[in-house]
């Protein structure tokens, strides 16, 4: 009698050292609910490992785009650096033939007003 009302308090589970080994002791109830939730777990675990493999896949697709989008920007900054070089070349040597058109022009004014004052000058000798 003493020993139904004792275990009538028992809080389970029940932790019991025996030599090196410790031993839970629960109710059958109580062990259903650990592997319910123990196989619930495994499942979420499995999902997550799936949904995992292919967030990674979907990592290496959008590296292997982002590489190649980098190398055509990398052959596109190359080939803009190559142009204006070559513009800013261009530039400089069409400064220089302007330089030069404006310094024949210059000249060539300066030789068309010459001409006018010695034909002015010829016209009224030759005209007196």
């Amino acid at each position: 009698m003493m020993l139904a009302s004792l275990s009538s308090y028992c809080q389970y589970p029940l932790v019991k050292t025996i030599g090196k080994d410790t031993v839970v002791i629960m109710t059958v109830k109580q062990g259903e609910d650990i592997n319910k939730q123990f196989n619930a777990l495994g499942d979420s675990i499995s999902v997550s490992k799936a949904q995992n493999i292919a967030l990674e896949k979907q990592l290496v697709e959008q590296q292997v785009l982002f590489n190649s989008n980098l190398s055509k920007l990398k052959q596109t900054l190359d080939e803009t650096e190559k142009h204006n070089a070559f513009l800013k070349a261009e530039t400089e040597r069409l400064k220089g033939l302007i330089w030069t058109e404006a310094k024949v022009a210059r000249r060539h004014s300066i030789f068309m007003i010459g001409g006018i004052i010695a034909f002015t000058a010829m016209s009224s000798i030759i005209f007196k």
